[in-house]
């Protein structure tokens, strides 16, 4: 699960946490092994409230699906991530995904797993999971990036493979399918 990703995101209560948190970087082939839904999609909505514990505000951002790599998820579903706000008692503010009205995106979910809040989904390595479709005016090529500022990535083990992230979503649907396309099957041995 991504909250394994988190490796530090602890604050006594009554203080500030110190630092920002650290998580572990994933490749994409890791982004769409953890993700039980990945698509296409827009933002139609957002809402603050209160988790199931009224412990902390999540913020639930309503999607429009407009094509899926992976999952059960029809064209046109409406979806609900749960975005991580802040704590009431510590006032954290921690850097993560956020949504512009209609923004166009490419997301990893994961079930948040909180029977209270229904089926809802959580994107998979944090921010890691959001990549925005930003059309080129005069081109009308369709690049995508990420927000990753503010997040603090562990440092790689030895033999980790970072690898470059995908450009385009051109590049990026290529990638995601080669990512979640199992492997054919060796012929049998004579």
């Amino acid at each position: 699960m991504w909250a394994l990703a988190i490796i530090l995101l602890s604050a006594a209560p009554g203080r500030a946490a110190k630092g920002p948190p650290t998580i572990a970087r994933f490749s994409l082939a890791e982004l769409a092994n953890q993700a039980e839904i990945i698509c296409v999609c827009h933002m139609t909505s957002q809402q603050s409230e209160w988790d199931s514990d009224k412990n902390m505000l999540i913020t639930v951002v309503t999607v429009q699906t407009e094509e899926a790599f992976k999952g059960a998820v029809a064209e046109g579903s409406d979806l609900q991530v749960e975005l991580f706000s802040s704590f009431t008692s510590e006032q954290l503010n921690v850097g993560g995904a956020a949504f512009e009205q209609g923004e166009r995106v490419v997301l990893f979910l994961a079930p948040t797993g909180g029977a209270a809040a229904g089926k809802r989904y959580t994107i998979v390595g944090w921010a890691q999971g959001k990549f925005t479709i930003r059309t080129n005016p005069k081109t009308g090529e369709e690049r995508v990036d990420r927000r990753l500022e503010g997040i603090h990535f562990a440092p790689s083990k030895a033999g980790e493979a970072g690898g470059e992230m995908p450009q385009t979503l051109t590049e990026l649907r290529a990638a995601i399918r080669a990512a979640v396309t199992p492997p054919a099957a060796a012929p049998p041995a004579p």
